[in-house]
């Protein structure tokens, strides 16, 4: 049955199909190296949710006709502290390959009513990719993030939200051909669709999957930054980009794509 099914798909689906198994593959690979981080933070960010919780009276969250349950309207701040991975998307991003991040971030949520709030703050994020260039290439983008975003609860706990979010660089730099470049040819900014789940629980400590598409070229105006540089004397590839060139092509499309897992805690104000 299953086999007849794998038959049935088009070409294109099933590619795609093999990319997000891969993708997920890669994520779960590069999460491996921040396993002990994660363990520790959430150890940490769980006594903390426990102590506080004692001593405010977890009942108030728990209390379905409380004003400080979860389904409260008003304000909440919301800490949280994510790892993930980071590579490129678009049509000239091949050879990337996905490394490692971490994230970081104060949420501010106002909640309306029972179905709609609204999540606006500050974040941290670790972006860019491995190159596959054969001389350990790589590139590094790290952003200062204002996310804006819709929620919408469909259950106890349980909300998917989406959103824009404008991106700032606050350093960067990439590394091919083992020579390291800094990044001031890179876009200094970004504005992407952050699209995830979280769930609370009645403690406040809350679990998040966040995936971020980003929306402009992280290449600024003809710089390009991307694949080797062409033997001396041999003609301009118009199809390839290399590390530190100048050539004269304005779409290159080459866009951040990041995936986190976090945890935070919910303080109601």
């Amino acid at each position: 049955m299953i086999f007849n099914y794998i038959c049935s798909l088009s070409r294109k689906r099933l590619c795609l199909v093999i990319y997000i198994f891969n993708l997920s593959l890669n994520i779960l690979q590069v999460m491996k190296k921040y396993l002990f981080i994660t363990l520790a933070m959430l150890a940490a960010l769980c006594g903390s949710a426990q102590h506080y919780g004692h001593r405010q009276g977890v009942q108030r969250y728990r209390s379905a006709g409380s004003d400080r349950s979860l389904d409260a309207r008003g304000f909440s701040l919301m800490p949280r502290v994510g790892v993930g991975g980071s590579t490129f998307w678009g049509d000239d991003a091949g050879g990337c390959d996905m490394r490692a991040s971490l994230t970081a971030g104060l949420d501010v949520n106002y909640r309306l009513n029972r179905l709609i709030s609204f999540t606006s703050g500050v974040g941290f994020a670790m972006r860019g990719a491995d190159i596959d260039d054969r001389a350990g290439g790589y590139l590094r983008i790290n952003h200062i993030d204002i996310p804006m975003l819709i929620n919408f609860h469909v259950g106890r706990g349980w909300s998917f939200y989406t959103g824009v979010q404008p991106s700032f660089k606050v350093w960067s730099k990439y590394r091919a051909g083992g020579v390291e470049y800094d990044g001031d040819d890179l876009s200094s900014y970004d504005v992407s669709i952050p699209i995830g789940v979280n769930y609370t629980l009645p403690s406040g400590i809350n679990f998040g999957v966040r995936a971020t598409l980003g929306g402009v070229s992280i290449v600024d105006d003809d710089d390009v930054i991307y694949d080797y540089a062409p033997a001396r004397g041999a003609a301009p590839r118009k199809d390839r980009y290399y590390y530190g060139g100048y050539y004269d092509y304005e779409d290159c499309e080459i866009y951040n794509f990041d995936i986190s897992f976090s945890i935070g805690y919910k303080f109601h104000l």
